[in-house]
């Protein structure tokens, strides 16, 4: 058995995976630096780490001894907090460089790609995945692994930050309601009506012209406002729905296809 660690932009996302499958997920907080370099250093000497004794379902798994030993494979788009987990000898980084998808760019994030990956070896290629993390990205590739490109733009939490906190008369709203009117007649519904409506209609222009290339294609929505995007694009456009898909592991199975792979 052995852990992965997905460092995201607003969480760390951790797995504990064997060859095959996907055992536990849970999300942490992110940690500063004093603390994983902490942690680093003191899981090396056979300390086990507190968070990972506070998550019951890891000790059914595994023993204390276990946790001490445990291989971590860590993915990152946080490049200051990722050298410290070299602390622990355990550690692998994994880059662009070690992922089977051809056609990548230098600046292309590593959680992207391993999305990418996971879709296409999971769901098939060629796949398009839309990830609604802190930032909403877009990204396909084709049947032969090649990156064909994608879009990345403010995700739903950022959008509604950015509007409460650059204002100085704008509330800050939820958008887990249902979709408001169009032409909403109150503040709060009308942010979230230009939010959603504009949001929706920009997804239906990206995947119809992803399907007019790809008509085989699958998109797969995932990260932390996956369903609710699947969700709403769904109800906004039904013709689209025979295609859609909503898979919040697919990081995760990225990894595990790189295991498959025996690339780690």
């Amino acid at each position: 058995m052995w852990l992965a660690l997905v460092m995201g932009n607003s969480r760390f996302h951790w797995g504990l995976c064997d060859r095959r499958s996907l055992l536990y997920r849970w999300d942490t907080p992110h940690l500063s630096p004093s603390e994983i370099d902490r942690i680093a250093s003191d899981w090396d000497k056979g300390t086990v780490p507190e968070f990972l004794l506070q998550e019951l379902a890891l000790n059914h798994h595994l023993s204390t001894v276990t946790l001490a030993t445990l291989p971590l494979v860590l993915s990152s788009v946080v490049p200051a907090l990722t050298p410290l987990w070299t602390k622990y000898s355990q550690t692998r980084i994994l880059t662009l460089a070690d992922l089977p998808l051809n056609n990548t760019y230098l600046t292309l994030g590593i959680d992207r790609a391993l999305a990418v990956v996971g879709a296409g070896e999971h769901w098939g290629w060629p796949v398009l995945v839309i990830d609604g993390g802190t930032a909403l990205t877009l990204t396909g590739a084709d049947r032969d692994r090649n990156l064909v490109g994608g879009a990345i733009l403010p995700g739903l939490g950022l959008q509604i930050r950015a509007l409460a906190s650059q204002t100085g008369a704008l509330p800050q709203i939820s958008l887990s309601q249902p979709l408001p009117p169009r032409w909403s007649q109150n503040t709060e519904d009308a942010i979230a009506s230009g939010i959603w409506y504009v949001l929706l209609s920009g997804l239906q222009d990206f995947i119809q012209n992803w399907h007019e290339s790809y008509p085989d294609s699958a998109i797969i929505f995932t990260g932390g406002d996956g369903e609710i995007l699947h969700e709403r694009v769904q109800q906004a456009y039904p013709q689209l729905s025979s295609y859609l898909h909503c898979d919040r592991d697919l990081v995760f199975r990225g990894y595990l296809a790189l295991h498959d792979l025996e690339i780690i």
